[in-house]
């Protein structure tokens, strides 16, 4: 898995318990766990790296630059399966999000999207808000649902 903020490689026990959130089962709990240094994980003298795996985890930030991360290691196409990770309620975490994307990333975006299916889902959630975050805030606390009757 490459975990894309120093913040969250750091924080090891928030990140782990983020996996199930991500949908992941207990066997990516012992997965090896790489840090991404930002877009310096897309440099193509790692790719002899990658390749010793079944497959490759992605925790990038649900914004553009991790779209073209994601993008950009999908294109090089000699890689294990990719699978950008976020949370389940990615939707609700990106609506109440202030960080808007212009334009300009509206159309990298789509790009990015058309071209890599494993940038699909958090690509289109990103497109249909027109919001972005930082991955860091997924170590912060969701408040529980309250059901409405």
């Amino acid at each position: 898995m490459i975990v894309e903020n120093l913040e969250n490689f750091l924080n090891l026990a928030g990140t782990l318990a983020l996996l199930h959130q991500c949908g992941l089962g207990s066997v990516w709990q012992e997965a090896d766990i790489l840090y991404g240094s930002g877009n310096s994980i897309t440099n193509h003298l790692l790719t002899p790296v990658f390749q010793q795996y079944r497959e490759i985890g992605c925790l990038f930030d649900p914004d553009p630059g991790g779209i073209r991360m994601c993008d950009t290691l999908y294109q090089r196409g000699n890689l294990p399966p990719l699978h950008f990770l976020a949370p389940a309620d990615l939707l609700e975490r990106l609506a109440t999000s202030t960080r808007s994307i212009d334009k300009r990333q509206r159309e990298q975006l789509a790009t990015h999207m058309r071209r890599s299916p494993p940038c699909a889902h958090v690509g289109e959630l990103i497109f249909k808000t027109g919001k972005q975050l930082e991955q860091e805030t997924y170590l912060i606390p969701t408040p529980p649902r309250t059901e409405t009757t």
